[in-house]
């Protein structure tokens, strides 16, 4: 059997921005961090972190704002199904109707995925 072929897709997740958007993060994040660790053992999760609100960027309590990530899967559809399974979708953290998702073409070689 072959292998599928496999792109390298960007995500720009921002949140929502109503006053209780940060709370929902915060409460369900630990939970967002484990699913994403599966996902970089299984080498479809290339890269990922949080955005930052710039104007907190120096400050002790950094505001997070959205999620920015490097996927590997077959297709951005494949990818969509991901992102919809994440809590951060489920929970209305990420802001669904403006998710980017693009292919992306690196200029340098992305890290290896190391085997545990």
């Amino acid at each position: 059997m072959s292998e599928s072929k496999t792109y390298i897709f960007f995500v720009y997740a921002p949140d929502y921005t109503d006053a209780d958007a940060f709370d929902r993060r915060m409460s369900v994040r630990s939970h967002h961090l484990e699913l994403m660790a599966v996902l970089r053992k299984k080498g479809i999760l290339r890269m990922g972190g949080s955005l930052v609100a710039p104007e907190t960027l120096e400050s002790d309590q950094r505001k997070l704002i959205g999620s920015g990530m490097l996927f590997e899967t077959e297709s951005a559809d494949a990818l969509r199904k991901i992102l919809e399974e994440d809590v951060y979708w489920r929970f209305n953290v990420w802001d669904k109707e403006k998710i980017v998702i693009l292919p992306y073409l690196s200029a340098d070689p992305l890290p290896s995925m190391v085997p545990e």
